[in-house]
């Protein structure tokens, strides 16, 4: 009875891990801006969930826990990124990454006004994290707190911060607009 109750619990826990596909995919999207590595970041998420199920507690916010697993792989894939030796390509020389934009990605920023999306991405890492797990994917501060593993007053000075500096840069956008068309 036990193994019939243990291999119930981990299907329960497969298919908890698994609803929450879409919103992890979304996320990744938001954080990588690239179709292909936000799609790898959401297979490496559910492989380390599934591997690490032990360390669930039951009961608690599934889809915090799975978005805490993507943003510490996401930092951690970045930080290698930043420390390993830069590659010239050719396709960077003609089109930036920074420029490349994937379809899901428009789809995504097609909701946002230019200056938004442009204000948001300029933003730091983490700024733009918190950010986005508040106003967009709807956690609570001690939520994201818990995710990022950060104090709740960190988060909201965060918040904070990441919300003033995306309205004073759109505020200038909109005045050097004016100034343009003066």
């Amino acid at each position: 009875m036990t193994t019939v109750k243990k291999l119930h619990s981990e299907t329960s826990f497969e298919s908890k891990v698994l609803e929450y596909s879409d919103a992890l995919h979304n996320f990744g999207l938001k954080l990588t801006r690239n179709t292909q590595d936000a799609e790898d970041l959401v297979q490496e998420t559910i492989f380390r969930a599934l591997k690490y199920r032990t360390y669930f507690e039951e009961g608690t916010n599934a889809k915090a826990w799975l978005f805490r697993i993507m943003q510490n792989l996401f930092i951690n894939n970045y930080r290698k990124k930043s420390r390993a030796p830069q590659k010239l390509e050719i396709e960077n020389t003609i089109i930036p990454p920074s420029h490349s934009i994937s379809i899901d990605s428009q789809v995504y920023n097609a909701g946002l006004s230019d200056q938004l999306r442009m204000a948001v991405n300029s933003l730091d890492e983490t700024l733009k994290t918190v950010l986005l797990l508040c106003d967009v994917e709807g956690f609570r501060y001690k939520e994201i707190a818990k995710i990022m593993d950060i104090p709740l007053g960190t988060v909201k000075t965060y918040i904070h911060k990441a919300r003033k500096t995306v309205k004073i840069k759109i505020e200038r956008h909109r005045q050097r607009e004016l100034r343009l068309s003066a």
